[in-house]
């Protein structure tokens, strides 16, 4: 995790660690056997270097469908990318699901973890891409936590051959 994390502060993207680690993190201790470590990237459309970078320090690059995988010494991390929508929303998608969120939900808490500080998803980005989430244990953590500002959710279907389900968060109108 620290070496993932030093790698892609070297590179100056706008990333953050999610899913199971992100909430021990936040714990502030390890709580149980993580098989990966998951972190969401900022895609601003350039070419970071990513692949290059991983590789030069000794990890595999796998890009998959809708992510990619970075593997060293038996151990896997996930790099999920976030993209800016045409309306300005971030989107991001794994399989038959697609996640809308505003801007705004896209940020990172730093919190530390045994000596060492993390880059970890704020609690709104958590709480809209949990339909992504299929863990008991993750999903129970989701619930118990807060949105910073409310956000409305509308869920529809789109695709012509890749038929998904889009989960879409907007602010309330105010006024």
């Amino acid at each position: 995790m620290k070496e993932v994390s030093e790698i892609l502060d070297s590179l100056g993207v706008i990333y953050f660690i999610a899913g199971g680690f992100a909430y021990d993190i936040k714990r502030g201790r390890i709580t149980r056997y993580h098989s990966d470590l998951d972190v969401v990237v900022l895609d601003e459309g350039g070419d970071v270097g990513l692949e290059e970078s991983f590789a030069r320090n000794g990890f595999r690059y796998a890009t998959q469908k809708h992510n990619s995988r970075i593997i060293k010494h038996g151990r896997s991390t996930d790099l999920f990318f976030c993209r800016k929508s045409a309306d300005g929303y971030l989107e991001t998608r794994d399989a038959d699901t697609v996640i809308r969120m505003p801007a705004s939900c896209f940020y990172s808490e730093t919190k530390p973890l045994y000596g060492t500080s993390y880059k970890v998803a704020s609690d709104d980005y958590i709480i809209c891409i949990e339909p992504l989430v299929r863990k008991k244990s993750s999903i129970k953590y989701i619930k118990q936590l807060a949105l910073k500002v409310p956000l409305t959710c509308r869920v529809t279907e789109e695709g012509d051959s890749d038929v998904v389900k889009v989960f879409e968060y907007r602010r309330p109108s105010v006024g």
